[in-house]
């Protein structure tokens, strides 16, 4: 979801621009009226952390022989880092991102009236008129 809603709100000359994120860090003097997606970044670097733990926990669960797991402190040191990491960061994502996205009307209106997909309902209204 992160990742989608980055690239939903890139632009605005180049990219989707279908969506605006909160003003959190403003973009660099070579891109005037960008405003950076650093809390979507933010959401994924923490999921890409998960991920590793979880790469990591799966190591050592499988490497525990005769039910006898001497990993179990990097099992739960990395299960719980992810918790926190997680709790934190998704507090976060949903306070300084996701509630205050704004569609940008424009650019939807836009791309609804320019969508191929239009096609399809005036091939209906053309079939019915010519029979």
């Amino acid at each position: 979801m992160a990742s989608d809603l980055r690239l939903l709100s890139s632009g605005p000359r180049v990219g989707f621009a279908e969506i605006n994120l909160p003003a959190v860090q403003p973009s660099s003097s070579i891109m005037p009226g960008e405003i950076n997606p650093c809390i979507p970044e933010m959401m994924m670097q923490v999921c890409f952390d998960v991920y590793g733990n979880d790469q990591a926990i799966t190591f050592a669960v499988d490497r525990g022989e005769l039910d006898l797991n001497i990993w179990e402190p990097i099992i739960l040191k990395n299960i719980f880092d992810s918790f926190s990491i997680l709790t934190n960061c998704i507090t976060l994502f949903t306070e300084k991102c996701l509630n205050g996205i704004k569609a940008n009307k424009t650019v939807c209106l836009k791309n609804a009236e320019n969508s191929l997909s239009l096609s399809v309902v005036i091939s209906f209204y053309i079939r019915v008129s010519s029979s």
